[in-house]
């Protein structure tokens, strides 16, 4: 048997195997959602901001992840370019290690590397991007929602399933025109909103993304197969 976190988790597959769809035995898969550890910040999200120069009302997007095109790191490169020339209080706060792409160039484009503990800078941000052009079922997604951070992602493999999942605070967008949309729909919120949207990434990941939910979903799964 082959356990997928998801039907949607199969795209990478069907799209670079051209024997995939020949080898795949449907009988012998079943489908177990991911489930992580709840993501903790060890810093506040003043101390993340003072110190990389970023003001306490600015509009923060965060990034984690390699900077290459698989990741979607050209997207939000185009993205940033357009949306930092309408919004001089935007800030883009990227983490991961340099390369192979090469950083946008402007003062509002901070690189911080590669890091042990991303998720201060995550939780310090108003909202993090999940651009990747193709992906399998991104564990970064379910370590933001632990955080309650709003999320915006592509519509593409794991991604999809998750924007099944109908939270207010996970938005999907097919191209920078609609990312454009769902980050200015997110900067220009309410607080009252922001709020519903924090909350509800969390009880979405305490209802059906915590460890304990993957594992009773995994011995339930072993035990219909006789395992257990």
């Amino acid at each position: 048997y082959i356990i997928f976190p998801c039907k949607e988790s199969e795209e990478p597959y069907f799209n670079s195997w051209s024997k995939y769809p020949e080898i795949r035995d449907v009988d012998k898969i079943r489908y177990v959602p991911s489930g992580v550890v709840p993501s903790v910040a060890r810093e506040s999200r003043t101390a993340i901001r003072k110190r990389y120069s970023i003001p306490d009302d600015g509009f923060v997007v965060s990034y984690v992840g390699r900077h290459n095109a698989i990741k979607g790191y050209d997207v939000l490169k185009e993205f940033a370019s357009s949306f930092l020339k309408g919004s001089e209080n935007a800030y883009f706060l990227i983490a991961g290690k340099l390369g192979p792409l090469e950083p946008l160039d402007h003062p509002h484009w901070i690189e911080a590397g590669w890091l042990n503990d991303p998720h201060s800078l995550i939780a310090a941000s108003d909202v993090f991007v999940l651009p990747n052009h193709e992906t399998y079922f991104d564990l970064v997604l379910l370590e933001v929602m632990s955080l309650g951070v709003p999320i915006v992602c592509s519509r593409t493999g794991g991604n999809k399933y998750i924007l099944g999942d109908d939270s207010a605070g996970i938005k999907g967008f097919n191209d920078i025109d609609e990312l454009s949309e769902q980050i200015a729909y997110i900067e220009s919120a309410s607080k009252a909103e922001i709020a519903e949207c924090r909350d509800e990434n969390i009880k979405l990941f305490e209802e059906k993304y915590s460890c304990q939910r993957f594992a009773s979903r995994m011995l339930d799964t072993y035990s219909s197969l006789g395992v257990i």
